[in-house]
């Protein structure tokens, strides 16, 4: 009997989704969920590489499948005329053609807000921007080589070290520079990504969706500057209103 034109679309979303996880054995993965015989998971596999959706790597039982990654990177230098909204519509905008309004409504905010934070306090030279394009989701980091997230705020505030700047950033009302930005920007941007991390001066900060702690850990092998990574779901059923709403309210 054939399958109904919904039942291959679940099968496949089935197995972007959950290749990470199984990426050995997701075709018995897949067989077991929709109760099918594996071999007409093994033809949805087949043509999810042919649309290169999926790479695959090895051969018969030792096949190990991944999804398959779009990447660009660009380095921006800091000057008085570097703005972050020219660059998001220029640039950034025509990669996620792909992705969902509210994604792009999100992915708009939190791009331009940690590109402008680099631009006003890393008091670097230039800014160095990743994209990494999937099927599911879509990842951003940025890298500045300025004097670090956290050092800037411990000497703004006269604080005994780095990590007690943290607890002041994820308050949501700290800014070095309140004549121009709220304070709040990466306490909402790091709510309404999927994973948000900072990396500064061998201190990690990390908030995640689906875990309310956010922790810090020391790097072996500190290095100047700033790593801001974000990551989102394409198709993400999240919206900027619900996390203001949400975090505004007190929860």
């Amino acid at each position: 009997m054939s399958q109904s034109s919904n039942e291959e679309k679940l099968i496949r979303r089935f197995i972007l989704h959950y290749v990470d996880q199984y990426p050995t054995s997701i075709a018995q993965a897949a067989s077991i969920e929709f109760n099918i015989d594996q071999q007409i998971v093994n033809e949805h596999l087949n043509t999810l590489v042919r649309e290169e959706l999926l790479q695959v790597d090895g051969e018969n039982k030792h096949q190990v499948y991944e999804l398959n990654t779009t990447d660009w990177d660009k380095s921006f230098d800091i000057t008085p005329e570097t703005a972050e909204d020219i660059i998001w519509d220029n640039e950034i905008t025509p990669l996620l053609k792909d992705t969902s309004r509210d994604a792009i409504d999100i992915w708009n905010h939190g791009f331009t807000e940690m590109f402008n934070n680099a631009i006003d306090h890393s008091e670097g030279t230039a800014i160095t921007v990743h994209v990494s394009i999937s099927a599911i989701a879509t990842e951003i980091s940025l890298d500045d080589d300025g004097v670090g997230i956290f050092k800037k705020i411990q000497n703004e505030l006269n604080l005994p070290n780095e990590r007690q700047a943290v607890l002041e950033l994820t308050k949501g009302k700290f800014t070095t520079a309140p004549d121009r930005h709220s304070g709040e920007g990466i306490f909402f941007t790091s709510r309404m990504f999927d994973e948000f991390e900072i990396l500064s001066n061998g201190i990690y900060f990390s908030h995640r969706c689906d875990a309310a702690d956010q922790w810090l850990i020391d790097e072996d092998k500190p290095f100047p500057g700033t790593t801001i990574r974000m990551k989102l779901q394409n198709h993400t059923d999240r919206s900027i209103e619900e996390v203001f709403n949400r975090f505004s309210s007190g929860e």
